[in-house]
């Protein structure tokens, strides 16, 4: 698990990292020095800055530095909490290109850094749309999955496309009786409010899903 997320780290940062040493490299080479030697000083320091900036994020990948967070969460479980997500990630199945779920875990590998969500403890996740805009036209927009957890925590999963968004959604509403898809603004001041109103809604939604799967079976 945590040999394959670092090597989707490498190739994930890998690609930026060699445009931004080339940058340093040609800045360099066609840097003419002329009679600004103050600002001929600045211009090499930010070359300079740009290389080692490229250098260090492929380090940092080679080292597993993008798995930190995961190595922790892992650690804060304790026990044989590690062997034991090894083995759900080598049975998990795709949900969806660079996430994956496994019995126990939702496994992320979008992007340099990697995640993992305790699936029981997935509380609510909605789509989380950024558009940047110029001059009064939307020019890009990114899209992420918002997770927020039980424990008042929350991590964003970064997805290609709306539809991405979608499909980890409907896999989580699928699969996990207890959690809320979407977004309200009812459900995040119940959510934020620290009192029982939210379990209690989480309690009442799992009973509804197993009473509508008891009556499926039937």
């Amino acid at each position: 698990m945590l040999h394959e997320m670092r090597m989707k780290s490498i190739l994930n940062v890998l690609p930026l990292s060699l445009v931004m040493v080339a940058m340093s490299a040609a800045g360099f080479l066609f840097c003419k020095v002329d009679d600004d030697i103050v600002g001929q000083y600045v211009m090499w320091g930010v070359l300079g800055l740009l290389g080692a900036m490229g250098v260090f994020f492929v380090i940092r990948a080679v080292a597993g530095g993008y798995q930190t967070r995961v190595i922790k969460k892992l650690k804060d479980e304790g026990g044989t909490a590690l062997q034991a997500a090894e083995e759900d990630y080598r049975r998990a199945r795709e949900v969806c290109a660079g996430v994956k779920a496994g019995r126990t875990w939702l496994f992320c590998m979008r992007g340099a850094f990697s995640q993992i969500f305790r699936l029981d403890q997935i509380a609510w996740a909605y789509v989380h749309m950024t558009e940047k805009r110029r001059n009064g036209f939307a020019i890009s927009k990114t899209y992420r999955v918002r997770v927020h957890m039980l424990n008042r925590t929350e991590e964003e999963i970064e997805c290609k496309d709306e539809n991405m968004c979608q499909v980890i959604l409907k896999y989580l509403n699928d699969t996990l009786a207890g959690v809320f898809i979407g977004y309200s603004k009812e459900l995040m001041q119940l959510y934020q409010s620290g009192n029982d109103d939210f379990m209690r809604l989480r309690r009442e939604k799992e009973a509804r899903s197993g009473e509508s799967q008891a009556a499926e079976e039937a």
